[in-house]
């Protein structure tokens, strides 16, 4: 979970979540720790909710994020980004050509990993600072007592 809810609270700007529920189970993964199934429900203070949904079992997908608004969708994946305009009227039967496409290219691991040895050689900032990674864990071991303790994290937790 902390390798996508990082990027929604990068774009949106928030570092903590308002109230946590999940739910979690092991079907297929056996001898972990972690369920292989996940399903949290993440609701942040400035007006917007996370589903987040992961699973170890399928390989088919690398996974996603798609962002839902009054006014368009965008999808990002490993693969790049898809952005949509919502229509005035009608749609939801079947899925139009986006209206932006920008696909990734290179190896967004290796750049990465490329940009955190550049910065311990030269004591830049990372691109992706620690504070990101920190709030990003946080909000998924909030997630994880949610799900170990069968009850909505709220205020009084995070």
């Amino acid at each position: 979970m902390t390798h996508w809810i990082d990027v929604i609270q990068w774009y949106m700007n928030s570092p903590s979540p308002k109230s946590v529920l999940a739910t979690g189970s092991t079907h297929a993964v056996r001898g972990v720790e972690t369920p292989d199934t996940v399903t949290a429900t993440i609701l942040f203070p400035n007006n917007y909710t996370v589903l987040y949904y992961g699973s170890m079992i399928g390989r088919l997908e690398g996974g996603g994020i798609v962002f839902r608004g009054s006014r368009g969708m965008m999808t990002l994946t490993r693969d790049g980004l898809e952005v949509w305009g919502e229509p005035e009227t009608g749609g939801g039967e079947k899925l139009p050509e986006p209206d932006i496409v920008v696909r990734s290219t290179g190896d967004g691991t290796l750049t990465n990993l490329k940009n955190w040895l550049d910065c311990m050689r030269s004591r830049n900032t990372p691109n992706a600072h620690v504070r990101a990674g920190v709030e990003a864990a946080r909000t998924s071991h909030l997630a994880n007592l949610a799900m170990r303790e069968n009850r909505v994290i709220g205020p009084d937790r995070v």
